[in-house]
């Protein structure tokens, strides 16, 4: 009588044998690539990215350190466009990171004219080197960055020892190059890490790439979303979660544009999205549950629009509702640059450099706006701290001899 084996075993030396062979072929495919591949980039890689950037694995670009800007400006050792940064935070310092895109970064202005250096300056006695002011305002912005790369740079600062993170960002709606943000901050990412030293992964993604551009060229609107509403809301709670965990206070800034220089009323419901749709946000910072309810009315409307939850209108009120619930400064960019072209028409007052980018006299508005929620921040923290903007206290005078009696 012979033995028979049992199913089970059959079952799992047949797996075996399927997974040796599996490997067995990727593993020769491997070296075909390797070998008869030729070179190949690394990866991700976007066709722009030259000059002042550089590739990164998670990030998908960085700010290249020590690259020139002209007229004397390099990239910091931190990858930052701002001035040389002692990566130990002094004692008695207090440090701001200002994270967003190419309207922080400083886009057609030079350095000093960004508000971000303009706020720094102005939180400081005049005529302090930058190197011995107790208060220091760090240029955390990178072309093109959504709240994801935002996300990551900040993981990435907190050891420069953080008081405060503010956040000014109006990239996430952007047609996307490649995988959206969403899908590859979740998943390419990890998956890029484990596998792009493999030449067989490497020619594979190249094939891809090559077969996406000339459909993302030939679309004249994009059917993909760089970062959906939904999550861009989530980033900003990850962003709140983040900084708390880091003992650094977050402030939001909503961004302008020129769309608010119009003076129209907003449209009535049913001229976007139909007559059954929340009206329109008309005013971004609600000043009471009811307006805030509303927002959140209409943002979940948004959320459920493909071709509007990229809707800068849908981004910028997120921010301003996520600041409001969860009690974080909103300094209000629209309401800002509205004041300012209700005194001098744009015409002669040009607050942007094109639809996004502030010009140096936007970036003037923006520090000048920021500056009284900084300052109270600073104050409050160190009741010693005092504003260069207000007179010293007068010491108390001398009694006079008819008080000493």
């Amino acid at each position: 009588m012979t033995a028979t084996t049992p199913p089970d075993r059959l079952r799992f030396e047949r797996l075996g044998l399927s997974l040796g062979a599996t490997l067995l072929l990727l593993g020769c495919l491997e070296l075909t690539a390797r070998f008869f591949g030729g070179p190949l980039p690394e990866l991700p890689r976007h066709d722009w990215i030259t000059g002042q950037f550089e590739a990164d694995p998670y990030l998908k670009w960085v700010l290249s350190p020590g690259v020139s800007m002209g007229e004397g400006e390099r990239i910091n050792a931190q990858g930052m466009r701002d001035l040389p940064l002692n990566a130990q935070k002094p004692a008695g310092q207090r440090r701001f990171l200002v994270l967003g895109d190419s309207s922080v970064f400083g886009a057609g202005v030079r350095l000093e004219e960004t508000f971000v250096q303009r706020l720094e300056a102005s939180l400081n006695p005049a005529g302090l080197a930058a190197a011995e002011r107790s208060i220091q305002v760090l240029n955390g912005g990178v072309p093109g960055y959504s709240t994801y790369q935002c996300l990551e740079r900040l993981r990435r600062s907190l050891s420069l020892g953080l008081d405060g993170v503010i956040l000014y960002n109006i990239s996430d709606s952007q047609s996307p190059e490649g995988p959206t943000d969403d899908f590859w901050f979740r998943w390419g990412a990890p998956a890029h890490l484990a596998l792009r030293h493999l030449s067989l992964y490497r020619w594979l993604h190249q094939q891809v790439l090559q077969q996406q551009r000339p459909r993302q060229q030939a679309q004249t609107v994009p059917d993909t979303l760089r970062v959906h509403l939904r999550h861009y809301r989530r980033n900003l709670v990850s962003l709140r979660r983040l900084a708390d965990g880091a003992g650094a206070s977050v402030f939001y800034v909503v961004p302008p544009m020129s769309t608010d220089a119009d003076a129209r009323p907003p449209p009535v419901a049913g001229e976007v999205g139909g007559a059954d749709a929340p009206p329109p946000i008309g005013h971004y910072l609600p000043t009471t549950d009811q307006d805030a309810d509303a927002n959140q009315a209409r943002l979940d409307w948004l959320e459920g629009q493909h071709a509007l939850a990229c809707s800068l209108e849908g981004y910028r009120a997120a921010m301003a509702l996520d600041g409001y619930r969860a009690g974080v400064p909103v300094v209000d960019g629209p309401a800002t640059f509205k004041r300012a072209w209700k005194q001098t028409p744009e015409a002669e007052l040009p607050l942007l450099l094109d639809p996004v980018h502030p010009s140096p006299e936007g970036h003037r508005l923006l520090a000048q706006a920021l500056r009284p929620v900084i300052a109270a921040f600073v104050q409050a923290a160190d009741p010693g701290w005092q504003d260069p903007a207000e007179p010293p206290a007068m010491p108390p005078a001398p009694p006079t001899p008819e008080e000493e009696g």
